[in-house]
């Protein structure tokens, strides 16, 4: 990801998952990518950023420009520009 596009998406879904380990707190987003399509993906984030986060908030989604499919949620990433 340190050569990926960064670009602002936004927060299409927040779910929380029961399992055998607790709760998961996932983040669902989606982007516009350079190649004109929308894409998505998810994020398991903390229990504080879950709860920062509201439906259609803007956000910050890295991705590969020659692979769309391959993003992060930067908010919950440890990527950090150098």
């Amino acid at each position: 990801m340190r050569k990926g596009e960064a670009v602002v998406g936004s927060v299409a879904q927040k779910v929380e998952v029961s399992n055998k380990r607790g709760t998961e707190h996932v983040i669902w987003y989606r982007f516009g990518a350079a190649d004109g399509k929308t894409w998505g993906d998810k994020a398991r984030v903390s229990r504080i950023m879950f709860d920062g986060l509201k439906e259609g908030q803007a956000v910050i989604v890295v991705y590969l420009k020659d692979r769309p499919g391959k993003s992060v949620l930067y908010e919950a990433s440890h990527y950090r520009p150098a």
